[in-house]
């Protein structure tokens, strides 16, 4: 890789662009890699129980991945089409919920005491208890309609990616998206913590009026007790999304960014975080696109195809019209 000049791909660069293998998919393949090696820990070193199953079902949606890569090439539409540039956001959903098992088997304690001491120390209160006063049903439906929309916002950022940029943005700004999800995951296994709706006393449950209960405990209970507050991959993700949104749409900005605001101080609001979590956040989002930009712009560099949309969305440019118009078609 290294030794191919720019604009000039060697070998393993011209058999990538022969397949058409894109920087997402790679970011997606590490991570795979890396969860496989925590599950075989898990596995060998912890004997957790659901380790194998995870092992198994992970390696058949890889291995269907392999499967219908090349129909998803050839695929002039339909779901497979869709799925050629969208399979590697399956993927978060899956990983997170197999934190649930693998975090406290592999790192297992606690650091709620931890974070909520350095809130009082920044506060002097514990935040969740403190916004109880300003609790209200129709505050608490809205801040929980926005919390469940957690996939809609970077889905809909990339829509518009797709529709006005064309693909490579979205691809690009998928591995940069990616970079966040997966990280997150990873400093769930360095400060494990189950947030305060767990570890604080509150005065009373949150009430909502038509939908809070349902979604509320739908996610309860397809989440669990996860130890997955440090840092808030709700901020993180809903911060990045909104960037991208604003350079690929900005009506579609606009129209987010009350959702995305409600979905970040949902988080405490609801007793899903500290605000610890929300500021750790902050790091997360600037490391991924100190490390997300440059790898795009390497990557593109290394196959000879121009800056790209790494650079374009840095400085705000102009859709390509040519590659959106194909896109569309």
């Amino acid at each position: 890789m290294a030794g191919d000049a720019p604009g000039t791909p060697g070998p393993l660069a011209a058999w990538v662009r022969r397949h058409d293998v894109q920087l997402s998919e790679v970011v997606w393949a590490a991570a795979m890699l890396i969860w496989f090696v925590l599950i075989g820990i898990a596995w060998v070193a912890r004997d957790v129980p659901e380790a194998p199953k995870q092992f198994l079902v992970n390696a058949a949606c890889v291995a269907a991945v392999l499967v219908l890569r090349p129909f998803m090439l050839t695929a002039k539409g339909g779901i497979l089409r869709l799925l050629r540039w969208w399979y590697p956001v399956l993927f978060y959903g899956l990983l997170f919920m197999e934190t649930g098992p693998l975090v406290p088997a592999l790192h297992p304690r606690d650091f709620d005491r931890e974070l909520a001491a350095i809130d009082r120390a920044i506060l002097g209160v514990d935040p969740t208890v403190w916004l109880q006063r300003w609790h209200h049903p129709l505050l608490s439906e809205y801040l929980q309609l926005c919390y469940a929309s957690y996939y809609f916002l970077p889905l809909a950022a990339g829509a518009q990616l797709v529709r006005r940029h064309g693909t490579r943005p979205l691809t690009e700004g998928l591995s940069v998206i990616s970079l966040a999800f997966y990280g997150s995951y990873l400093c769930y296994f360095l400060v494990p913590s189950i947030g305060p709706r767990f570890t604080i006393p509150h005065d009373f449950p949150l009430q909502g009026l038509w939908t809070f209960d349902a979604v509320h405990h739908f996610l309860a209970g397809a989440e669990g007790r996860m130890h997955d507050c440090f840092p808030s991959g709700h901020t993180a993700i809903t911060i990045i999304a909104l960037m991208y949104a604003w350079r690929a749409h900005r009506p579609t900005f606009f129209a987010l960014l009350p959702i995305g605001l409600g979905l970040i101080f949902s988080t405490v609001y609801l007793r899903y975080h500290y605000v610890i979590d929300l500021i750790a956040a902050l790091p997360l989002v600037a490391l991924t696109f100190g490390v997300g930009l440059p790898m795009v712009r390497l990557w593109n560099r290394w196959l000879g195809i121009g800056g790209g949309g790494a650079a374009e969305l840095e400085e705000g440019a102009a859709a390509r019209p040519a590659e959106a118009g194909a896109t569309r078609g």
